[in-house]
Parts: C-alpha cells; sequence; structure tokens
C-alpha cells in the first residue's frame, strides 16, 4: 500500500466497499497528527512481536495499517 496526501474538493463524494469498511467518516488532520491521540501495544502474532497502533476520535475506533500510516505521517511532520 502506498498512502497518498493530497487536499481535495469539498464537493468530492465517497463510495464504499461494504466488504472492506463499514462507515466513512473524517478525521480532522489536526487531530489525525496529535501525537498525543496515538496509542500502541505489543502483540503476539504467530510468534512475532508486532506494534498494533491505534487511536479513538469520537465513538470510531481507528486501528491498523490506518493508524500505523497516520502515526508514521505525525512522526515526519513534528
Amino acid at each position: 500500500m502506498t498512502p497518498i496526501v493530497g487536499l481535495l474538493s469539498t464537493k468530492v463524494c465517497y463510495y464504499k466497499n461494504p466488504a472492506e469498511v463499514a462507515p466513512i467518516f473524517e478525521v480532522p488532520l489536526k487531530h489525525a497528527l496529535t501525537l498525543t491521540h496515538h496509542h500502541s501495544i505489543m502483540i503476539n502474532n504467530a510468534g512475532h512481536k508486532k506494534r498494533l497502533f491505534f487511536y479513538r476520535y469520537n465513538q470510531y475506533l481507528i486501528w491498523g495499517l490506518t493508524a500505523t500510516i497516520l502515526n508514521k505521517l505525525a512522526l515526519q511532520l513534528v
């Protein structure tokens, strides 16, 4: 996966693949890039330790690859 950062028109319409995501929602960039909102835990995945990133925005839990991408972006911009 290659993340791409850009600016979009407010008129953009989003379409989801129900097999891949539940809701589509927006997170303010300031919130997404605030490192104090980011958390992680170590998990054991098939005998390998792995860090799992996550954080909350309102009622949403953002985790896994999405949270990892946002965490790396926030670290690069600090």
